[in-house]
């Protein structure tokens, strides 16, 4: 009598495990994450009646049962797996040339109405001229109802629009988040160009050498385009007629403004 009651109380004691949720230690955004107050949002796991893991990320006030007070619309608990493929997409939208866009969020907080996404420049960009470039291109690919703002630290993507959850995907509207179209080769080719521009460049400023590669010599070229057309560039809203094989022997001139002329009317 004594081992079969023992044998019960080991059976629902493993029950209670299985059922209470468990830290996850593989989620992505761990520790970049946040309520509407701040507050960690920490990866849990919990299983369904199935046996079936579902991943969250949950205020760490909730799962600690402290006090939350501030909006009764405030979003507490986030379905995992759906939220990361969002901001995945989102980060390929912003960072189309990045091998890693996820890596550049420095912090990404979930309010009622909004969604804040942070992107440290400092991972993506060495000196101020290439900064002010990648800014302008990442402020060409921001969307209807998004808005792009830089403080010292970290650059803000602010979706003001309220996440929603239906039928495990995270989405802001009923279509979803349409990636961006890009020219890779044109866009490689202009990233390319400012590499050999800033090789070939002096502690001055000036112009030291050129490249002895001719092909070379055409690729430096295009890092004197007008810096909005590079942005449109790198944010695939150029026009259709401009391609890297356009630009090959088309002669490039020195004012931006017949540039924009040329290239773009």
């Amino acid at each position: 009598m004594f081992d079969r009651v023992q044998a019960m109380l080991a059976l629902k004691t493993r029950r209670i495990m299985i059922n209470q949720s468990r830290p996850d230690h593989s989620a992505l955004f761990k520790g970049r994450l946040f309520d509407m107050d701040g507050v960690a949002m920490t990866p849990t796991t919990a299983r369904g009646k199935s046996g079936q893991v579902f991943r969250y990320y949950v205020s760490s006030n909730v799962q600690r049962n402290r006090p939350t007070p501030g909006s009764p619309e405030a979003i507490r608990r986030v379905p995992a797996l759906s939220l990361e493929r969002m901001i995945r997409q989102i980060a390929a939208r912003m960072l189309p040339l990045a091998e890693d866009p996820v890596h550049a969020i420095s912090r990404i907080e979930i309010h009622p109405h909004e969604v804040h996404i942070g992107f440290n420049p400092r991972t993506l960009a060495s000196d101020e001229r290439a900064k002010d470039l990648l800014f302008d291109a990442m402020a060409a690919r921001v969307e209807q109802g998004e808005r792009f703002d830089p403080d010292s630290k970290v650059w803000w993507l602010r979706i003001a629009r309220r996440l929603k959850f239906r039928g495990g995907k995270s989405t802001f509207t009923a279509g979803g988040i349409q990636p961006a179209t890009l020219d890779p080769v044109l866009a490689r080719a202009i990233h390319k160009g400012h590499a050999l521009l800033k090789d070939c460049t002096g502690s001055n400023g000036r112009l030291t050498k050129a490249p002895s590669d001719p092909h070379e010599r055409m690729l430096i070229r295009l890092a004197f385009l007008a810096p909005d057309i590079q942005a449109a560039v790198f944010a695939g809203q150029q026009p259709q007629n401009l391609s890297l094989e356009a630009l090959r022997f088309a002669p490039i001139p020195l004012a931006w403004d017949d540039q924009r002329a040329a290239f773009c009317d």
